[in-house]
């Protein structure tokens, strides 16, 4: 069993956290641009300088072992804990360096109301010696890492509020609900809610039904946890769904779809930035959010 961490331990360490992010040795190879021998040399090092397997891997794909998820927790514990190391120690130096980690949710950058890449553009002229990482991931899995301390802010919507977590308001997401042109309802003349509620729908599962609330009904033909499945699968033309104004019209404008009772079957979805409450927030993230007005 590792009784002492040394900086050959840290490295496969890391080796290690960028194959469970990646999901298997394979797809960790252009992360870590080293090949896949390497890889398996490496997590054989660590097993063997931990004294546990770590992980299976072979013809039945990648997975954890239960000493293996542990070793996982611990490790992103342990790198969380450095890169707070990092933060303070700029602090004493007045030195804005470090990382920055920040998680959005997918499909925004055409959102004109999103305040976030002029504030990135301005961050980055006030500390250019800070790397920022950005993750696209879901509401929940963003929220999680907030709280953990594996991210430093989180920019989505996030209509349950949970403990342990500081919510501000940022930008607003129109949302229209749509069809594409080959659906059966982009030929009709008229429409009523009893048709639209007939109809399969996909929904995302992240807004807890919110988008279903609108349609009056209780269930969704399909649920997806991003904006562009949500997108793939009305183009089929088999499904309608809300999404985003800004992220429709690059198909509304080549008449690939097209609103459905815009005028009564909308609503406004809150994006809202998401730190940990309390605690020590270190001079990088404070100048991030000052950029952010926040």
């Amino acid at each position: 069993m590792l009784q002492q961490v040394s900086d050959i331990d840290l490295r496969l360490l890391q080796v290690f956290l960028t194959v469970v992010r990646c999901g298997g040795f394979a797809a960790a190879q252009p992360i870590l641009n080293i090949g896949q021998p390497t890889i398996s040399e490496h997590m054989n090092r660590l097993e063997t300088r931990i004294g546990v397997r770590l992980c299976e891997r072979g013809r039945g794909g990648f997975r954890l072992t239960e000493p293996g998820q542990q070793v996982h927790q611990a490790a992103l514990r342990l790198f969380t804990s450095v890169e707070d190391f990092r933060h303070e120690i700029s602090d004493v130096d007045k030195q804005l360096r470090g990382k920055l980690n920040i998680g959005i949710i997918d499909n925004t950058i055409t959102n004109t109301a999103s305040p976030l890449p002029l504030a990135i553009h301005r961050f980055n002229q006030r500390a250019s010696q800070v790397q920022i990482q950005i993750e696209v991931k879901s509401p929940l899995e963003m929220g999680q890492s907030v709280l953990h301390g594996r991210l430093h802010a989180a920019i989505g919507p996030y209509p349950l509020h949970i403990s342990g977590l500081d919510y501000s308001p940022l930008f607003e997401e129109k949302q229209y609900l749509y069809c594409s042109n080959s659906h059966p309802f982009s030929n009709l003349t008229s429409i009523d809610m009893d048709t639209i509620r007939s109809a399969q729908i996909v929904a995302r599962s992240y807004l807890h039904a919110a988008d279903l609330k609108v349609l009056g009904v209780n269930a969704s033909a399909a649920l997806i946890d991003n904006v562009e499945a949500q997108a793939m699968l009305i183009l089929t033309g088999q499904y309608i769904g809300f999404l985003p104004s800004h992220y429709a019209e690059q198909w509304v404008l080549k008449n690939q779809l097209q609103t459905l009772l815009p005028n009564a079957l909308h609503y406004s979805s809150s994006i809202e930035l998401v730190v940990k409450s309390g605690g020590f927030r270190s001079s990088v993230l404070k100048a991030f959010l000052d950029e952010l007005g926040r």
